[in-house]
């Protein structure tokens, strides 16, 4: 009974991100409302440190998770780590398209972006090696054949930096700049431009970018700028004042990283539709398309 209760919720909460009848789409949300209490008792009580694999990430993904830690619970209890994002993911991708995913951790959006992106592919970077093994599991779970895994973070010029495992509930957290909050451990990456990467890897179409590094993200724009000019992706970034303000700058300096380029920034709303954003949040994702 214990992994059938999260496993019906993921199942039914899965079809909230196909589903376009306003009405099921009405019913589906009280089962996810329900979930969601299920997740916040759990996360309550705690849960011994174990990694699982469920099979119905996404109605029929393989995905290895800890449902101690505050992403793997969420997913194993409600099946999303964020729901509106997927939303919009879902109507925005289109099966030829090319997606990177810049801080991947263990897969879910490249996991979620490789199985609409059949003709296209995903690129994977996470750079903390813990976290890229339980990747790479994942992606050989399902057998994804477009999905390349990076093992470097991205910057703004190639090098090495240490990076940290930052103590703390969440598996989301590993960071270049550690600021005050309390490190675990620490490895010397590698570190990379997009812009290299493109021009050394002949790639040569990029449609969409999601950034979320803890910090990292404005010295790994500056260092895509290049490709972004050429290939105009829509992006996908967290704002995030606390590990911006460790790093040394502000959401002020991506906005206008953004504006420079001729984008504009958007919060996702409810069903995953964009409504243009006059003032950036102190938290969250923002999507910036290039006018």
């Amino acid at each position: 009974m214990a992994s059938i209760l999260p496993r019906f919720f993921r199942s039914v909460n899965s079809m909230l991100i196909t589903t376009d009848n306003i009405i099921v789409e009405k019913i589906l949300k009280v089962f996810l409302a329900v979930s969601v209490v299920f997740y916040r008792n759990a996360r309550k009580k705690g849960h011994e440190s174990k990694d699982v694999v469920i099979d119905n990430f996404d109605s029929n993904i393989k995905m290895k998770i800890d449902p101690s830690r505050s992403m793997g619970a969420g997913i194993y209890w409600t099946g999303f780590h964020e729901f509106r994002e997927f939303l919009f993911l879902h109507r925005y991708l289109k099966s030829d398209m090319v997606f990177a995913d810049v801080g991947a951790n263990q897969g879910e959006y490249a996991l979620f972006a490789a199985k609409r992106l059949s003709g296209g592919q995903v690129l994977a970077f996470e750079p903390l090696p813990s976290i890229r093994t339980v990747l790479h599991d994942n992606i050989q779970l399902n057998a994804f054949k477009n999905i390349t895994v990076f093992d470097c973070g991205l910057s703004n010029e190639a090098g090495t930096l240490q990076i940290h495992e930052i103590e703390d509930v969440h598996e989301g957290l590993a960071t270049f700049y550690p600021g005050e909050r309390k490190s675990r451990k620490s490895f010397s990456v590698p570190l990379k431009t997009l812009d290299d990467i493109f021009k050394t890897e002949n790639f040569n179409r990029l449609d969409f970018i999601k950034i979320d590094i803890e910090g990292g993200e404005l010295k790994a724009l500056l260092g895509s700028k290049r490709v972004m000019q050429q290939y105009r992706p829509v992006v996908m970034i967290e704002i995030n004042e606390e590990t911006y303000r460790a790093a040394g700058y502000s959401s002020q300096d991506v906005a206008g990283f953004f504006a420079d380029l001729g984008y504009q920034p958007f919060t996702i709303m409810k069903r995953g539709r964009l409504m243009k954003c006059n003032t950036l949040p102190a938290f969250g994702n923002v999507i910036y398309r290039p006018q």
